[in-house]
């Protein structure tokens, strides 16, 4: 399941170590560390894609009336209101079992990643079994993050069902106006802040440093504090350092989807009984096939699933290099291995 040996030595790292150290933490447990992020994002996944794929037909089919003047009757809007239910519903259910789920499938890649950068692997069920123990103060260190977005959220809502008692439509247009405005840059400014506090929001620290206080509560925002004073100095190479990786990540999942989608070309103009012209014209129409959207999809998701352990890795990797250089973490490290060799 792994290496008896640390892949690399514990030390501050460059750049280029980053991103290399990367890639051997993730090949020294390349199994359990896929499975750990498989077992939550691939049921998700594979449940909503039938759904996008019927949207895709329903976007087809309107844009088929629009072309030929045709308007949608009441019959047929009776017919497919089921897609607008179906999508409330999976909104809903998938950001709850993402809220739900991914926490416990970070803690577990986490302590998966960080024991084998200290060359003592864990099997998946012990990794596993040490997530459920730091769960809740995860999710407690989750929602206390995320609570400022929430109650800007629950204002704004409150604001302009008020407006509408009330009868004020010019109110009720201001107040959805800024609401539009004003949650996508909340959520901006807390994606921002994300770098001073990601140790405990990825389930990092939970790992290796043991929780502070009586009560989960307590324990959440003692998290939270610990991730902010350990990345205090370093924003900006936290910054930097992870858009990197997004970008290098982001280039390789479009590349695998863009192959997957030439490859799904090529087999229906190899196949096809209309031809290839037939066929290059269908892809350059800008109408978007449902089997080829279903495919593309598919392939971005097993790439997003493969990747994500990786940035894991990366992240294990950050904090490991934060405790080095504020903490001397390596030579705390160096002198415990001389110490029990003796």
């Amino acid at each position: 399941m792994g290496t008896a040996h640390p892949p690399f030595f514990l030390r501050p790292l460059e750049i280029k170590h980053l991103f290399d150290f990367s890639i051997r933490l993730y090949r020294s447990a390349f199994a359990p560390l896929l499975l750990s992020m498989a077992m939550v994002q691939l049921p998700a996944a594979l449940l909503t894609l039938p759904f996008f794929v019927a949207m895709v037909n329903l976007m087809n089919e309107l844009q088929g009336m629009a072309n030929t003047g045709a308007m949608p009757n009441e019959a047929w809007a009776l017919q497919h209101i089921g897609y607008a239910i179906g999508a409330i519903v999976l909104v809903v259910g998938s950001l709850a079992y993402h809220l739900m789920v991914l926490p416990l499938a970070n803690l577990t890649c986490a302590k998966l990643a960080v024991s084998s950068a200290f060359g003592t692997p864990v099997r998946f069920d012990q990794a596993f079994r040490h997530a459920l123990t730091r769960y809740w103060p995860t999710q407690v260190a989750l929602a206390t993050y995320f609570l400022p977005v929430l109650a800007l959220s629950l204002l704004l809502l409150i604001v302009v069902a008020a407006f509408s008692v009330a009868g004020a439509t010019t109110g009720v247009i201001a107040a959805s106006v800024f609401a539009l405005l004003a949650i996508p840059a909340g959520l901006f400014a807390t994606l921002l802040i994300w770098f001073r506090f990601f140790p405990a929001l990825a389930g990092i620290l939970q790992t290796l440093e043991e929780p502070q206080g009586e009560n989960i509560f307590t324990q959440g925002v003692a998290y939270l504090r610990r991730a902010y004073e350990l990345t205090r100095g370093y924003y900006w190479r936290l910054f930097g350092l992870y858009i990197l990786l997004v970008i290098a990540i982001s280039f390789l999942t479009r590349g695998i989807s863009g192959s997957a989608e030439l490859a799904y070309y090529l087999g229906r103009a190899l196949t096809a009984r209309e031809g290839a012209e037939q066929v290059l014209n269908s892809a350059l129409s800008g109408k978007v096939d449902a089997w080829m959207y279903g495919i593309v999809m598919t392939a971005a998701m097993l790439a997003s699933v493969f990747f994500a352990p990786l940035m894991m890795c990366f992240e294990v990797l950050l904090y490991l290099d934060l405790r080095c250089r504020k903490e001397a973490f390596d030579l705390v490290m160096l002198l415990r291995r001389s110490g029990a060799h003796q």
